[in-house]
């Protein structure tokens, strides 16, 4: 069996299994937004995006965000309901990861002592489980709370203010994934300052992504499956404001994009719509990458 999976046909599957986790998510998002929107919700994001409302069009577009987020997690953020949420998130961000780092290194397999073998997956799991409650759970619940300010924020400022704004974001999640650290080294060592050294560490390392974390003759996972967990609602924005412009400019542009817009059902349900643009783009970004994870 670990001969099978440092083979390209299980790295092909890994990265399958990872899309598939990440596409049925948004899908599951998106379709969530799309029932509990209101009428009237629905109609402002239908006219937007075909179109029909050109006023504002950034302050249209976080607008848009702000209320598909309010309709999944709900209008009291510091709430049970919104961080459980936030919670499955986590889990499902950190699974797709971690399918995705297996995909990047096949010699995992055959590295690992053949008396650990039967027990090197349940390991894997339970690693995963409790490292995403300690360095994830709170990290990414405050993440997407920021998200959702800095979303409302942009509301009601210029595009220059926005990407500033957006860059920001991001930084803010980066930071927000050496937090996590932090913590974690923090319990472990139970000093301050060896957990931030351990912890500055740790980002460097998870940067890179496919670094892993070396002990007892195994390797699991690196950093990098919890420092990127931290953007996952950066991401979200990402994807929905590309699938918006695409939408918005597929009717004059023609050809193809023409036809991604005859595929979808903009007026009546506009954030599936959404949802599917936002699950081409992740496709189209994995068929691109498959080439280089099978002959890196």
């Amino acid at each position: 069996m670990f001969d099978w999976l440092s083979s390209s046909a299980a790295q092909m599957t890994l990265l399958f299994a990872s899309w598939s986790f990440l596409t049925g998510g948004l899908w599951k998002l998106f379709n969530g937004v799309e029932k509990v929107a209101s009428a009237e919700r629905r109609q402002r994001a239908s006219e937007w995006l075909q179109n029909l409302d050109v006023q504002r069009p950034l302050n249209q577009l976080a607008d848009g965000f702000v209320q598909a987020f309010d309709s999944v997690f709900g209008h009291q953020h510091f709430s049970a309901r919104c961080f459980w949420l936030s919670c499955v998130a986590s889990y499902l961000w950190t699974t797709v990861l971690t399918l995705l780092w297996f995909a990047l290194r096949p010699d995992v397999w055959n590295d690992v002592d053949a008396g650990l073998r039967p027990r090197y997956v349940t390991i894997v799991v339970v690693v995963l489980v409790a490292s995403t409650a300690v360095l994830n759970v709170l990290p990414d619940f405050i993440s997407l709370l920021k998200t959702r300010y800095v979303i409302g924020v942009m509301r009601r400022c210029s595009s220059r203010a926005a990407i500033a704004i957006l860059a920001a974001d991001a930084i803010g999640c980066a930071l927000l994934g050496w937090f996590g650290f932090l913590l974690g080294m923090l319990l472990l060592t139970g000093d301050i300052r060896e957990a931030f050294h351990g912890a500055t560490e740790l980002l460097l390392m998870a940067i890179t992504f496919t670094h892993g974390l070396d002990g007892y003759a195994i390797e699991t996972p690196g950093a990098g499956v919890w420092f990127y967990s931290t953007f996952m609602a950066s991401v979200w924005v990402w994807l929905y404001a590309a699938s918006s412009l695409i939408l918005r400019v597929a009717p004059s542009v023609g050809g193809f994009w023409k036809w991604v817009w005859s595929w979808v059902d903009v007026r009546n349900q506009p954030f599936m719509s959404l949802g599917v643009v936002s699950i081409f783009i992740i496709t189209v970004l994995y068929v691109i990458a498959a080439p280089f994870v099978l002959f890196a």
